[in-house]
């Protein structure tokens, strides 16, 4: 049985926009666009007729690379276009080239498949009998993946409902996983733009894919069920999903998150903070994370989110907002590593459980679930002057109101929806004159605050009208005067309770009704404030309520509604924010990447701040008070703060060479080397020519190697950081000459020989060890000692750093192992392992460790 690794990601989201591959070039693609030929000896096969169950034959192209086989293959199911466009040929050159045969077939009634066209129901045994089929022929090794977007990744879900034990991996983007909710009904309320559109225009002929009504123009038409045959559309899906607006048995065998349990599937789901599955696409990770069939499926299902709408990696531009070169990347290499490790065995690709791509900050980042453990859920309240804060109401009359009129809707801007022009997040600015949407703002934010993971809003309302609906918008203001949705959402009245059996409302009377907003990841900036708009419709995105309380498809009377929102100590209308706590940044890596202050114990920080307390109430400090000062900084993650107390030490002591050589270690730390070189000469010019042996206390207050030692130490890590071997050498051969106890000297050692090896010397590497026996009198429970040995060759490496823990768990006192270990494998020719822990390492949290700071620089310089 496979099973991933729950580990930090770091090498595939290396792999963004611009990394070129041997495949072709990465480009802005939401599935492989693949620009090379076909590699000599494809065989292929056109227009195959793949029979199914029930005897109708679904038009099937076969590819099959040159060799002896079997292969495994991927497998495309489409409703847009044949196997001869571009687009799908491109499909078709990805998989041949790189070792798989390709399956592209067109669904039941669309294209050259035979049958009736009827949207997702027969993709299930469809599905499954097109996987017995491949599996079944001599080219294929039974293995089977899938992949795709919207209705593409949609088939691959319905097919695994049958458990075809073919069927070994999918890759599903932008899919629908709850069919009620986030195709047709979200909130209750008709998603009417892009079911017509979808819906109707897509089967105008069996190959139409492009919509030749101007639906915006035409979408307010009513009764909506007599919408298609108005346009020339008789369409019984469109009719039946009219038919249906509760959750009821239409419904419910398509809601495929509540079947997680009969898959058994490892999926690599892929979404965006904009598009309209967006919650299913998350649905369907935790679900199959938790309930899936198998241990392989659960412990196989990875998420990443992207700043994309519908559709996803095309642009860095999305709608009104550039989110930067990096909030694209590398699908060829993405799905190759997903399937090579599922269908042939191939390197466990390098990913964490969950990868979101943080709007505002603009980065991508590694998580282990979702939603994150560490969230904290703040409601904000919505007061009666327009505020929006964490206080709750104390007025027992607070409320606002305001007229709804469905004959004049709120127009829909921006958002998660299918329609290219009206999705995404946008400027609200065009809706600012409108008095039908109640608007609540925050006090501008004096810091940066991380709203990440689901909103929810609940509201106390009431209304004239027997049903209605109520919608809450997110929205972040910006210090530019611009306003950009986040996220929104929607509750249609009579759904207040439940979707399955609807109930109308007392006029007058309040309730209190609970809105999904979704979801979203979004660092605020200091200056920026929050803003929740408050409505009751979206159109056309949403089919609006008429509020008479009828069918809402079959009428075209319309009521207006005189809505009121309560915002008081008895009816605290509010909307529920993830925060998700931000430690501040101490640093920036060698790559790039932010390094933010270490997550340490609330004890361990409650005793630091004890001990500090006194120190940092006196109004003078001797040069010991500000290096014992300094030092509990440092244990609690404060870098920073560490090196402006050294700062303002020097100040008072000008001539300290013992602030300098600190704060000089600090800044190597933090990755200011120009800094930190100037610190440490600084330093070892004031201890003058022959310097006294002033000693360096440690934690426990004994002598821990004098002044000297450590600056040349430094010294040495700086020339080893810029490549200078030589330099190195030099400075770490004074750190042995100075060393006052063998743990110091096994450490200087260690760094001499490791410094010696790179600059090409690899005898006089060797004698330098002959000073560290195996019996010497030392902690030989050091990782320097242990390394020392591996040397030697007197201790074996295999073992001494667990590989299979991924490098987020391992210790400071691993990643100092591992590191030498490392070296010690790449000097013998295992490079795969030397870069396995490299990879650890730098997934590690403990960035300030000389092992993360020398591979962080390597790795940083290869990659170059």
């Amino acid at each position: 049985m496979k099973q991933l690794t729950r580990r930090a990601g770091r090498l595939l989201f290396g792999l963004l926009f611009g990394i070129t591959l041997s495949t072709g070039g990465a480009v802005a693609q939401s599935f492989p666009n693949y620009l090379g030929e076909f590699p000599d000896g494809v065989k292929t096969t056109y227009d195959f007729g793949v029979e199914m169950r029930d005897g109708v034959e679904l038009a099937t192209d076969i590819y099959v690379p040159a060799g002896d086989g079997p292969f495994p293959t991927l497998l495309v199911r489409d409703i847009y276009s044949d196997g001869s466009t571009e687009l799908r040929q491109s499909y078709a050159k990805f998989a041949t080239a790189n070792g798989y045969a390709f399956v592209f077939q067109a669904a039941r009634g669309r294209h050259d498949s035979d049958g009736e066209w009827y949207p997702y129901f027969q993709e299930i045994e469809d599905g499954d009998d097109t996987l017995t089929w491949i599996a079944a022929q001599p080219w294929s090794d039974g293995k089977v993946g899938m992949f795709g977007s919207s209705y593409l990744a949609s088939v691959q879900w319905l097919a695994a409902l049958n458990g075809n034990p073919a069927l070994v991996a999918i890759a599903p983007a932008m899919s629908p996983g709850n069919y009620y909710r986030d195709v047709a009904y979200p909130g209750g309320a008709f998603s009417l733009l892009s079911r017509a559109s979808w819906g109707l225009g897509l089967v105008g002929t069996r190959t139409n894919t492009s919509y030749p009504v101007d639906w915006v123009g035409n979408i307010d038409h009513l009764p909506l069920n007599t919408l298609g045959p108005t346009l020339g559309f008789n369409v019984k899906h469109f009719q039946d999903w009219l038919e249906h607006p509760s959750y009821d048995d239409y419904w419910k065998p398509l809601n495929l998150e509540g079947r997680a349990s009969e898959m058994g599937v490892p999926a690599l789901n892929i979404g965006g903070w904009y598009d309209v599955f967006l919650r299913s696409t998350i649905g369907s990770y935790t679900t199959m994370s938790r309930e899936a069939a198998t241990v392989e499926a659960r412990e196989g299902q990875r998420l990443i989110i992207g700043p994309w709408p519908h559709g996803w990696n095309r642009s860095r531009q999305n709608a009104d907002v550039d989110f930067g070169a990096d909030s694209l990347i590398d699908v060829e290499r993405l799905l190759l590593e997903w399937f090579d490790y599922w269908m042939k065995d191939g390197e466990e690709p390098d990913m964490a459980p969950v990868r979101i791509f943080v709007m505002g900050e603009n980065r991508w980042r590694d998580e282990q679930e979702w939603p994150l453990a560490r969230t904290q859920y703040r409601p904000y309240y919505l007061h009666a002057d327009g505020a929006l804060s964490t206080e709750k109401p104390t007025s027992q009359s607070g409320k606002q109101s305001y007229v709804y009129d469905p004959a004049k809707p709120v127009p829909t801007l921006g958002g998660n929806i299918m329609e290219a022009t009206l999705r995404g997040p946008h400027d609200q600015g065009p809706l600012d004159a409108r008095t039908d949407i109640l608007r609540f703002s925050t006090q501008p934010f004096d810091q940066p605050v991380e709203i990440t993971g689901p909103v929810s809003a609940e509201l106390y309302a009431a209304s004239s009208a027997k049903d209605t609906d109520f919608m809450a918008k997110l929205i972040v203001e910006k210090a530019d005067g611009s306003a950009l949705n986040l996220v929104d959402g929607v509750i249609r009245a009579r759904y207040r309770e439940g979707f399955e059996e609807p109930e109308l409302l007392q006029p007058g009377k309040v309730y209190k009704y609970t809105l999904d907003l979704w979801a979203t990841s979004y660092l605020l900036e200091p200056g920026d404030r929050l803003r929740v708009d408050i409505t009751s419709s979206n159109f056309p995105r949403l089919a609006r309520n008429l509020n008479t309380g009828a069918d809402f498809a079959e009428t075209s009377e319309m009521v207006v509604a005189n809505q009121t929102i309560w915002m008081s100590a008895g009816h605290p209308s509010n909307i529920i924010l993830p925060v998700v706590p931000r430690r501040p940044q101490e640093a920036v890596s060698f790559s790039g990447e932010p390094l933010l202050r270490f997550e340490i114990d609330e004890a361990r920080l409650a005793e630091l701040a004890k001990k500090s307390s006194g120190l940092e109430a006196k109004s003078f400090l001797s040069e010991d008070e500000y290096i014992e000062l300094a030092g509990y900084y440092i244990d609690g993650g404060r870098y920073r703060d560490a090196i402006d107390l050294y700062t303002g030490g020097l100040d008072q002591y000008p001539d300290s060479f013992r602030l300098r050589r600190h704060r000089g270690h600090r800044y190597i730390n933090v990755r200011e080397l120009d800094k930190a070189i100037v610190d440490l000469q600084e330093a070892l010019a004031l201890m003058g020519e022959n310097p006294q042996p002033v000693f360096q206390r440690g934690k426990d207050g004994q002598p821990h190697g004098t002044y000297e030692h450590w600056v040349w130490y430094h010294i040495g890590l700086y020339n080893y950081l810029n490549g200078d071997y030589g330099a190195a050498a030099d400075a770490y051969q004074k750190c042995v000459d100075t060393a006052t106890k063998n743990d110091l000297l096994i450490g200087a050692t260690d760094w001499l020989f490791n410094s010696l090896m790179k600059d090409g010397k690899p005898a006089e590497a060797a004698r330098v060890l002959e000073a560290v026996t195996a019996d010497i009198e030392a902690d030989r429970s050091r990782a320097y000692y242990k390394r020392v040995m591996v040397y030697k060759g007197l201790l074996d490496p295999d073992g001494l750093v667990d590989l299979e823990k991924p490098g987020y768990q391992w210790s400071g006192g691993d990643i100092t192992l591992g590191y030498g270990i490392a070296n010690w494998y790449a000097a013998n020719g295992d490079t795969e392992k030397a870069q396995k822990i490299y990879d650890n390492i730098l997934m590690s949290p403990w960035w300030g460790a000389w092992a993360y700071v020398v591979t962080d620089r390597e790795q940083s310089l290869s990659a170059k």
